[in-house]
């Protein structure tokens, strides 16, 4: 019987042993994981991960509907230069459409090029 108990003693000892090196070797790899750098490391994975993805996303989105983009960004840069065009459409439509008092006046300058003739 003495026999007995010490086999258990023995059993209980290699396991309490055995469950202190899996603790250890858990707290080690749960410190490894929480470690500042290990966690930005991942962050910054994930970041690039999923940006490759929306840039992947959206390069497909514009091959798909390319005409449409294209329609879209003349329509924004028209916009953008809207008053820039106006001042060059009259200003071309003045020198296409000659009229008598213009042929006998004295030639006006272009609002395009006033920044030229009074440098200030």
């Amino acid at each position: 019987m003495t026999a007995d108990i010490d086999e258990r003693i023995r059993q209980a000892a290699a396991e309490r042993i055995a469950a202190r090196a899996r603790l250890s070797e858990t707290l080690t790899t749960i410190q490894h994981r929480l470690d500042p750098r290990v966690l930005a490391e991942q962050a910054l994975d994930r970041v690039r991960e999923q940006s490759h993805r929306l840039a992947d996303d959206a390069a497909d989105y514009v091959r798909e509907r390319k005409p449409t983009i294209i329609a879209v960004a003349v329509a924004a840069v028209l916009w953008l230069f809207r008053r820039d065009l106006g001042t060059f459409a009259r200003w071309a439509m003045d020198k296409a459409t000659p009229t008598t008092a213009n042929a006998e006046a004295e030639p006006t300058p272009s609002p395009l090029h006033a920044s030229e003739e009074n440098p200030s």
